[in-house]
């Protein structure tokens, strides 16, 4: 590494620990310099079970989401890395081989659709109230770090290690403005957190703009109402669907991605929307989620709210993953499946492009039938190119 691109890395740690820049700045230089994926660096209060800041450089606002939201519950790497002792370095792929990921939900719906596959990650702090870690990812397609890049990174490490002498400072700035709120105004799309009775708890800037122009929603005194009686009682009803004000029980999750369910009645996790269309002739979707402390690890904060991802599809037929992904709860890698078959690609180059077998399509395949409704190629493209129109 050049000695001007490592001093600029250790420049940016030490002004971020002060609270005098941003932390992405530094982990955003580590990524450009060793050619990753993401790197990231995590903080998780013991006593509380709390995630207290996630920082990253590369990694998209959309997969850090899904991951809080629903699959940092089934994140097979979690075990190996916990069990170091600090100092040590934990490289995905010493621990789980190519037939696990081929098999691993997490690996084949989450990570490596959005990209990612190596992780190579560090303890920073092990104390009896905080654990902080670093970790440093290729994406999937590239080779996992080798010894000199390791060094190097051990290098850094150091640093930071250093650096977190002003850990509380960083605990606290991250705590008060949640680690989720944060994360949503990296969000491209605009979303807002309300709570059961439709107060806005939190909305990020692309979402402010949206309600100070949209012909179909309104904040009046801090709360997200429909301009439509028929659009505000869906909405309404969707909210309530969500059971935000209904413990889950003892031993029971809503998460899918963990394999359980809940038996809790009329209790859903998802929720959608359609909204009449407005004045300029566009439609507006809302895609609701429950955020639950105990399921996202308080980062959204300590009370039950629902997440509302607001989109105006445009008349141009672009399919967005992201998005096909909330209309019809799609898995990132079934998203992406469905894009390609939308666009007239075949199973054999799907499989190609991705560096799977065409029989692990044909499953995705299957699974996006059901979810839609569909039972050929042809249905899923027809049903794709209407959704301008919602």
């Amino acid at each position: 590494m050049e000695t001007a691109a490592y001093d600029n890395i250790i420049s940016g740690i030490y002004r971020a620990a002060a609270g005098l820049g941003e932390w992405r700045a530094p982990l955003e230089s580590i990524t450009r310099e060793f050619g990753l994926w993401a790197s990231q660096i995590i903080g998780v209060d013991k006593r509380s079970q709390t995630l207290t800041f996630s920082v990253e450089g590369g990694e998209p606002p959309e997969s850090a989401l899904d991951y809080l939201r629903t699959y940092h519950a089934i994140n097979p790497r979690l075990m190996p890395s916990m069990q170091l002792r600090l100092g040590e370095w934990m490289h995905c792929h010493e621990h789980f081989n190519e037939q696990y990921v081929a098999n691993s939900a997490f690996y084949q719906d989450f990570l490596i659709p959005y990209g990612g596959r190596y992780l190579s990650g560090t303890k920073i702090i092990d104390d009896e109230h905080h654990l902080v870690m670093l970790g440093a990812m290729r994406g999937y397609g590239a080779q996992p770090l080798n010894q000199e890049e390791v060094q190097w990174l051990t290098r850094i490490r150091s640093h930071v290690v250093e650096a977190m002498g002003t850990y509380l400072h960083l605990r606290t700035t991250y705590a008060q403005a949640g680690v989720g709120k944060l994360l949503l105004d990296e969000f491209r799309y605009p979303a807002v957190l309300v709570d059961q009775h439709r107060a806005i708890v939190y909305k990020n800037q692309s979402a402010a703009k949206l309600l100070a122009k949209s012909e179909a929603l309104v904040s009046a005194n801090n709360l997200l109402r429909c301009k439509g009686s028929e659009d505000d009682t869906n909405m309404l009803e969707a909210l309530r669907s969500l059971g935000l004000n209904r413990p889950v029980p003892p031993g029971v999750t809503t998460n899918p991605a963990a394999g359980a369910t809940t038996s809790a009645p009329a209790r859903r996790n998802r929720g959608f929307v359609r909204l009449a269309k407005t004045v300029g002739g566009r439609g507006m979707a809302l895609f609701l989620t429950a955020i639950r402390p105990d399921e996202v690890m308080q980062s959204f904060g300590h009370t039950s709210l629902a997440l509302l991802v607001l989109h105006e599809p445009s008349n141009e037929r672009k399919f967005d993953p992201f998005i096909i992904g909330e209309i019809f709860g799609l898995t990132p890698a079934e998203s992406r499946v469905a894009v390609c078959v939308a666009q007239g690609k075949s199973i054999e180059k799907i499989a190609q492009d991705y560096g799977v077998l065409q029989s692990t399509i044909r499953s995705q395949l299957k699974s996006i039938f059901a979810k839609t409704g569909t039972g050929r190629q042809s249905e899923i493209a027809s049903l794709l190119a209407g959704l301008p129109d919602l």
